[in-house]
């Protein structure tokens, strides 16, 4: 199977990144406090099936970077069921 074009690949970004604010700092759902945000560093693909990915890091000193896909299981977009309703996985501040 070949790959996107370079053009269909970023096209898959600029979709991506009107969904999420690179820069922006968001909130996990399960910390309830929001004692620790997260700032999304940028939006790139995965290299195995070309789908976007949000990179993001702790927002403090030293923070440790994560991947997640934007969308799909465990995506960032995803709405999660807590008590009787559901949330977003991430919400930005």
């Amino acid at each position: 199977m070949g790959h996107l074009s370079k053009d269909e690949l970023q096209d898959r970004i600029s979709h991506a990144i009107q969904q999420i604010e690179v820069g922006g700092t968001y909130y996990h759902y399960k910390d309830i406090d929001k004692r620790h945000p997260y700032q999304v560093v940028s939006i790139g693909l995965l290299e195995a099936n070309e789908q976007p990915v949000v990179i993001y890091q702790e927002a403090k000193a030293n923070g440790l970077v994560w991947v997640r896909p934007l969308k799909g299981k465990d995506g960032w977009l995803d709405q999660v069921e807590v008590g009787s309703g559901l949330v977003s996985r991430f919400q930005k501040s």
